[in-house]
Order: C-alpha cells, then structure tokens, then sequence
C-alpha cells in the first residue's frame, strides 16, 4: 500500500484498508450507521482528527492514528471554532482502544511516518517501567520491520531502533476554572435586563450570535458583547476569560449652577 503527502492532507478522516473505502461504500440502501460501522472495525489503521470518527474508532478496538497540530495538544485543550478552546479526547480513545491508539503530529511526512509505523506495530501489554531503558532489539521475537508498542491503560512506549518515545496520555491542567453558579445568575439577570435581549428568541440582538443565552452563559469563554456581565472579566491561573468593558470613574454628585450664576460670569 502507497500513502501519498495528497492522502494525508486531502480530508480530515482517513480510513486505510488494502486500498480506499469509504462508508458509502459499505451501506446498504437506507442505512447510515453499519457501512461506518464495518468500515472502522475492518480498518488496517484509522487516522483521523479529535473526532467522532476517532472516538468510534476507538470504542471499537480498531487499530488508529489520531492527528494534531503538534505534540502536546493531544493532552491539552484547543481552539476549534468561535474562539472556544475544547479538551482533546485522546485519553479517553487511549483508555477504550485496547488496540492500539498513537498520536501523531508535524509535517504530513511526519504523520505518514507515524501511519506506518502503526501499519506493522506489533503491540504488547505492559508493564513499560522496565523498557524504558531497553533498545527495541531485546524484545523476543521481533521482526526487523516492527515498531513495538508497549501499552498501559493510560500511557504507551513506542520502541524504535532510533529510541524510545514514551506518550503520555493524561490531560494537562490547562483548562480555566468552572463559572460558578452565581456568575451564571448574575449573567442571565444581567441579559434579561438588558435592551438588546430578545425574550421570545433567548438571543442577544446585539451580536446576532445563533446560540441561545442560556447556553453563552454558562460557556467560560462566552463574553458579553457590550461588557455588561458582571463577571466578564476572569483571571485564574494565568487565564483571562472575556474582558468587560473599562468601568466609568465616578462623578461626585455636585449641584449644577443655576442659569443666572452661569450668567453673572
């Protein structure tokens, strides 16, 4: 089987067999969900993105790829879209794929390289504390092509004639705290209030955004586009959440002169 640079780079899910298949191919008349279904549990190797196609993958013990934009962020929390950083899944297809699940990132070189790799990886319980140090020649059995895996529920070693890799897979602790629940109160009040809300819709008429206010606010990154929520302004950890809008200084409450002093000056 020949992958190319246009294979890797031309679609966001890739599914390898001995040669191209798509879902469509193996659904009968009316049906969406088997074709996929038998596709991913058929596979050589999945490589996908973070997505429901890698985590289907996963929960099917299929053999899988999953890409990101460079090493790391498969344990870290990315922006996607609309500015909203969303947590990787790869601890969790980690943990479901008793197979084998890898990450890969670089260059579409690099992920090809990676792909494979896992094509003729040949995967062994762990424990992986006593082959950290070993070169991958010391495993019984191995053929000169194969890259062995040695897998933990929530870690693998990958053992290459170039050295080991080990990939850790637990989240990192990047993500901002949770709104409490009287951020989200004061929030909504501060919506109902507000000119630009339209009840009938639960929409803000001010930024025309299609989702529903109950749902921005309780978002952590969602921001008032006038800087009107209480808490729009949020810094933990090194996170900054929104930014309200700069309050106003007070003005002490001084009486007006009246039309005839201004007059008399």
């Amino acid at each position: 089987m020949t992958l190319s640079q246009d294979d890797i780079s031309s679609s966001d899910n890739i599914v390898w067999r001995a040669r191209h298949r798509y879902a469509w191919d193996e659904d009968p008349p009316g049906d969406t969900i088997t074709g996929s279904l038998r596709l991913l549990a058929g596979a050589k190797v999945v490589a996908s993105q973070d997505t429901g196609i890698g985590h289907l993958a996963s929960l099917l013990n299929a053999p899988q790829v999953v890409i990101y934009p460079q090493r790391g962020d498969e344990r870290r929390a990315l922006v996607l879209r609309d500015g909203l950083r969303v947590p990787m899944r790869f601890d969790d297809m980690h943990r479901w794929n008793s197979s084998l699940c890898l990450p890969a990132w670089g260059s579409p070189e690099q992920v090809l390289a990676i792909i494979a790799e896992a094509l003729s990886a040949r995967v062994l319980p762990g424990p992986i504390d006593p082959w950290k140090a070993r070169p991958v020649t010391e495993v019984p059995g191995r053929q000169p092509v194969e890259v062995v895996v040695i897998r933990e529920p929530d870690r693998s070693l990958i053992l290459r004639p170039a050295g080991n890799d080990l990939i850790e897979t637990a989240p990192l602790a990047d993500r901002p705290p949770q709104l409490s629940t009287a951020d989200i109160t004061a929030r909504i009040a501060t919506c109902q209030a507000c000119p630009d809300y339209h009840a009938a819709t639960d929409r803000c008429q001010r930024c025309n955004c299609t989702a529903m206010l109950a749902q921005r606010t309780r978002t952590r990154f969602a921001r008032c586009p006038a800087g009107r929520w209480p808490a729009d302004h949020l810094a933990v950890d090194g996170w900054t959440v929104g930014k309200a809008a700069e309050p106003q200084p007070q003005q002490p409450n001084s009486p007006q002169p009246s039309s005839r002093a201004r007059s008399a000056r």
